[in-house]
């Protein structure tokens, strides 16, 4: 049990540091380059004067070390009672490239006021922002810095507990309690643990 506990914490702290250098990359490209990727799918409706449209639209991107996704139902959809006579999708990456946060911040609330006739709100909690306007919109954007640092936490604590066990076996401590094992370096008198040779681990009680 023991055995398959380590592989499976060893295979879950190095898929947080592949996860972690991916993100440092991410975050560093993102102050040298814009990207969003967009799927926007048309229907189009019959109307009593012409033919309808609407837009469904979503998108992710990464711009000045934020991570954002979003999702647009313009409410005129609901308006026409019938089901589309046609449908046509587009997707890409955009070629329309804002050089800052505040550009985008513009471009985003003109396409999103459009439907609306207004800006939507948005919350902000340590650096996290959702705009919302159920069920039609929503866009959820996240510092890089937040996933930089969960992916970060297991190796580090990992890392942290590995350091300690060295410092305990170098001062001749019980890894289990901290008891001095200098005067007896075969068994821990205290807890009862037992070292296999000289310098090595004590297996945990």
């Amino acid at each position: 049990m023991r055995r398959l506990l380590r592989i499976f914490l060893n295979t879950a702290t190095s898929l947080s540091l592949v996860l972690f250098v991916a993100t440092i990359a991410l975050w560093v490209r993102s102050y040298l380059n814009w990207d969003e990727y967009f799927r926007t799918i048309t229907f189009v409706w019959d109307g009593e004067r012409s033919k309808e449209s609407a837009e469904f639209m979503s998108w992710v991107g990464w711009l000045e070390g934020d991570l954002y996704a979003g999702r647009l139902h313009p409410p005129r959809h609901y308006w026409y009672g019938s089901d589309p006579v046609g449908s046509q999708t587009r997707s890409g990456w955009t070629k329309d490239r804002p050089q800052s946060r505040a550009e985008l911040d513009q471009y985003h609330s003109s396409v999103v006021a459009a439907p609306f006739g207004r800006v939507p709100p948005r919350w902000r909690v340590l650096g996290i922002a959702y705009t919302a306007m159920p069920p039609h919109l929503w866009e959820l954007r996240v510092p890089l810095w937040h996933p930089a640092v969960l992916t970060l936490l297991l190796p580090a604590a990992r890392g942290l507990r590995r350091r300690s066990r060295r410092q305990k076996i170098r001062a001749g401590v019980c890894l289990s309690c901290g008891y001095d094992l200098r005067a007896t370096p075969d068994r821990c008198p205290e807890c009862g643990a037992v070292a296999a040779a000289q310098g090595s681990r004590l297996p945990r009680p």
